[in-house]
Protein backbone atom coordinates (compact mmCIF):
# COMPACT_ATOMS: atom_id res chain seq x y z
CA UNK A 1 0.00 0.00 0.00
CA UNK A 2 1.18 3.34 -1.15
CA UNK A 3 2.10 5.98 2.09
CA UNK A 4 0.01 8.95 2.42
CA UNK A 5 1.75 12.01 1.62
CA UNK A 6 2.37 14.17 4.81
CA UNK A 7 -0.15 16.91 5.58
CA UNK A 8 1.82 19.87 6.32
CA UNK A 9 -1.55 22.08 7.19
CA UNK A 10 -2.59 19.29 9.62
CA UNK A 11 0.95 19.41 11.39
CA UNK A 12 1.43 22.99 11.34
CA UNK A 13 -1.94 22.99 13.44
CA UNK A 14 -0.57 20.54 15.57
CA UNK A 15 2.29 21.77 16.08
CA UNK A 16 0.92 24.83 16.83
CA UNK A 17 -1.28 23.37 19.51
CA UNK A 18 1.79 21.86 21.86
CA UNK A 19 4.20 24.43 21.25
CA UNK A 20 1.41 27.09 23.06
CA UNK A 21 0.85 23.84 25.96
CA UNK A 22 4.79 24.50 26.17
CA UNK A 23 5.90 21.00 25.05
CA UNK A 24 9.20 20.36 24.02
CA UNK A 25 10.43 21.17 20.28
CA UNK A 26 12.95 18.28 20.11
CA UNK A 27 13.40 14.55 21.44
CA UNK A 28 11.38 11.56 20.54
CA UNK A 29 8.08 13.12 20.91
CA UNK A 30 9.11 16.93 20.12
CA UNK A 31 7.09 19.01 17.97
CA UNK A 32 9.16 18.86 14.99
CA UNK A 33 10.05 15.47 14.60
CA UNK A 34 7.22 14.10 12.89
CA UNK A 35 8.99 16.71 10.53
CA UNK A 36 12.36 15.45 10.03
CA UNK A 37 11.43 12.00 10.47
CA UNK A 38 9.36 12.41 7.16
CA UNK A 39 11.50 14.19 4.96
CA UNK A 40 14.63 11.60 5.58
CA UNK A 41 12.11 8.76 5.13
CA UNK A 42 10.85 10.32 1.87
CA UNK A 43 14.13 10.97 0.99
CA UNK A 44 15.37 7.27 1.93
CA UNK A 45 12.57 6.06 -0.33
CA UNK A 46 13.63 8.53 -3.31
CA UNK A 47 16.94 7.27 -3.17
CA UNK A 48 16.01 3.37 -3.31
CA UNK A 49 13.73 4.49 -6.22
CA UNK A 50 16.74 5.93 -7.85
CA UNK A 51 19.05 2.75 -7.18
CA UNK A 52 16.32 0.20 -8.72
CA UNK A 53 16.16 2.10 -11.93
CA UNK A 54 19.46 1.92 -12.64
CA UNK A 55 20.04 -1.35 -11.34
CA UNK A 56 21.89 -3.71 -13.80
CA UNK A 57 20.45 -6.60 -11.99
CA UNK A 58 17.06 -7.96 -11.24
CA UNK A 59 16.45 -5.89 -7.35
CA UNK A 60 13.40 -4.60 -5.92
CA UNK A 61 12.31 -3.30 -2.27
CA UNK A 62 12.46 -5.67 0.33
CA UNK A 63 10.33 -4.00 3.33
CA UNK A 64 12.10 -2.12 6.01
CA UNK A 65 14.12 -2.02 9.31
CA UNK A 66 13.88 0.39 12.17
CA UNK A 67 16.99 2.73 13.03
CA UNK A 68 17.59 5.42 15.88
CA UNK A 69 18.91 8.31 14.69
CA UNK A 70 21.00 10.35 16.56
CA UNK A 71 20.42 14.70 15.68
CA UNK A 72 20.97 17.40 16.88
CA UNK A 73 17.60 18.07 18.29
CA UNK A 74 17.32 14.52 19.36
CA UNK A 75 17.13 11.05 18.90
CA UNK A 76 14.73 9.97 15.58
CA UNK A 77 12.79 6.71 14.54
CA UNK A 78 13.07 5.86 11.04
CA UNK A 79 11.76 3.39 9.52
CA UNK A 80 14.45 2.77 6.04
CA UNK A 81 13.93 1.05 3.18
CA UNK A 82 15.91 -2.27 1.71
CA UNK A 83 16.33 -3.57 -1.67
CA UNK A 84 16.35 -7.39 -2.31
CA UNK A 85 19.91 -7.86 -3.38
CA UNK A 86 21.61 -5.40 -0.58
CA UNK A 87 23.48 -3.21 -2.89
CA UNK A 88 21.60 -0.23 -1.74
CA UNK A 89 23.88 2.31 -0.42
CA UNK A 90 22.03 5.43 1.42
CA UNK A 91 23.53 8.67 1.12
CA UNK A 92 21.27 11.16 3.09
CA UNK A 93 22.09 8.20 6.11
CA UNK A 94 24.25 5.74 5.62
CA UNK A 95 24.33 2.21 6.45
CA UNK A 96 25.40 1.83 9.98
CA UNK A 97 25.51 5.22 10.49
CA UNK A 98 23.72 6.19 13.59
CA UNK A 99 24.66 10.43 13.74
CA UNK A 100 22.38 12.88 11.57
CA UNK A 101 25.42 14.60 9.64
CA UNK A 102 26.50 18.22 9.06
CA UNK A 103 23.40 20.00 10.48
CA UNK A 104 20.89 18.85 8.04
CA UNK A 105 18.30 18.39 10.97
CA UNK A 106 18.80 21.94 11.65
CA UNK A 107 18.68 22.86 7.89
CA UNK A 108 15.79 21.19 6.79
CA UNK A 109 14.02 22.96 9.99
CA UNK A 110 15.02 26.06 8.74
CA UNK A 111 13.49 25.60 5.42
CA UNK A 112 10.15 24.56 6.84
CA UNK A 113 10.77 27.71 8.94
CA UNK A 114 10.58 29.75 6.08
CA UNK A 115 7.38 28.21 4.64
CA UNK A 116 9.12 25.71 1.71
CA UNK A 117 7.01 22.77 1.03
CA UNK A 118 8.72 18.79 1.10
CA UNK A 119 9.60 19.03 -2.39
CA UNK A 120 11.23 22.67 -2.31
CA UNK A 121 12.92 21.36 0.94
CA UNK A 122 14.43 18.34 -1.05
CA UNK A 123 14.77 20.37 -4.43
CA UNK A 124 17.49 22.95 -1.93
CA UNK A 125 19.37 20.00 -0.50
CA UNK A 126 19.74 17.84 -3.50
CA UNK A 127 23.17 19.91 -4.08
CA UNK A 128 24.48 18.51 -0.94
CA UNK A 129 25.46 15.15 -2.65
CA UNK A 130 26.56 16.57 -5.60
CA UNK A 131 29.82 16.55 -3.56
CA UNK A 132 32.19 14.36 -1.88
CA UNK A 133 32.01 13.62 1.68
CA UNK A 134 35.50 15.82 2.62
CA UNK A 135 34.15 18.25 0.25
CA UNK A 136 30.64 18.41 2.07
CA UNK A 137 32.23 18.43 5.73
CA UNK A 138 33.91 21.96 4.31
CA UNK A 139 30.97 23.27 3.09
CA UNK A 140 28.58 23.17 5.38
CA UNK A 141 29.98 22.35 8.78
CA UNK A 142 29.65 25.49 10.99
CA UNK A 143 31.56 24.03 13.93
CA UNK A 144 34.91 25.94 13.36
CA UNK A 145 33.29 29.15 12.07
CA UNK A 146 30.57 29.07 15.63
CA UNK A 147 33.98 28.40 17.79
CA UNK A 148 35.82 31.05 16.60
CA UNK A 149 32.77 33.47 17.30
CA UNK A 150 32.92 32.21 20.69
CA UNK A 151 35.75 32.98 21.49
CA UNK A 152 35.28 36.46 19.88
CA UNK A 153 32.40 37.20 21.89
CA UNK A 154 34.26 35.57 25.14
CA UNK A 155 37.29 38.19 24.70
CA UNK A 156 34.74 41.22 24.04
CA UNK A 157 32.66 40.50 27.58
CA UNK A 158 35.73 40.53 29.52
CA UNK A 159 36.97 43.89 28.49
CA UNK A 160 33.99 45.44 29.43
CA UNK A 161 33.34 49.37 27.64
CA UNK A 162 35.34 50.44 24.98
CA UNK A 163 36.55 53.71 24.54
CA UNK A 164 36.18 53.79 20.69
CA UNK A 165 35.23 51.26 17.72
CA UNK A 166 38.68 51.90 16.79
CA UNK A 167 39.52 50.40 20.01
CA UNK A 168 36.94 47.21 20.17
CA UNK A 169 38.58 46.34 16.60
CA UNK A 170 42.11 46.59 17.61
CA UNK A 171 41.65 43.96 20.16
CA UNK A 172 39.14 41.73 17.34
CA UNK A 173 42.36 41.78 15.22
CA UNK A 174 44.46 40.74 18.27
CA UNK A 175 42.19 37.62 19.35
CA UNK A 176 41.61 36.63 15.92
CA UNK A 177 45.55 36.60 15.36
CA UNK A 178 46.10 34.50 18.28
CA UNK A 179 42.92 32.52 17.86
CA UNK A 180 43.96 31.29 14.17
CA UNK A 181 47.86 30.90 15.19
CA UNK A 182 46.54 27.68 17.11
CA UNK A 183 44.87 26.37 13.92
CA UNK A 184 47.39 23.53 13.20
CA UNK A 185 45.52 20.59 12.59
CA UNK A 186 45.56 19.48 8.71
CA UNK A 187 42.33 18.79 6.62
CA UNK A 188 41.83 14.88 6.50
CA UNK A 189 43.03 14.27 3.03
CA UNK A 190 43.39 18.06 1.88
CA UNK A 191 45.48 17.16 -1.47
CA UNK A 192 42.62 14.93 -2.73
CA UNK A 193 39.93 17.33 -1.57
CA UNK A 194 41.99 20.50 -2.90
CA UNK A 195 41.73 19.00 -6.57
CA UNK A 196 38.22 18.09 -6.35
CA UNK A 197 37.25 21.42 -5.27
CA UNK A 198 39.68 22.83 -8.13
CA UNK A 199 37.55 20.91 -10.58
CA UNK A 200 34.81 21.82 -9.17
CA UNK A 201 35.13 25.44 -8.77
CA UNK A 202 37.94 25.97 -11.30
CA UNK A 203 38.53 29.83 -11.33
CA UNK A 204 36.58 30.40 -8.24
CA UNK A 205 38.93 28.84 -6.10
CA UNK A 206 41.59 31.15 -5.24
CA UNK A 207 44.18 30.02 -2.57
CA UNK A 208 47.71 31.43 -1.15
CA UNK A 209 49.40 28.42 -1.58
Amino acid sequence: MKKEGFDFDAFKREAAGRLKKGESLLGKDGVFTPLLKEFLEEALSGELDAHLEGAEEANRRNGKVGKRLKTSLGNVELDTPRDRNGTFEPEIVPKRQRTLGVDLDRQILALYARGASLGDISDHLSGYFKYTKEIRRIIYTTNTIEGFHRQLRSVTKSKGAFTSEDALLKLLFLAQENITAKWKRPVHNWNQTLSQLSIIFGERLRLGL
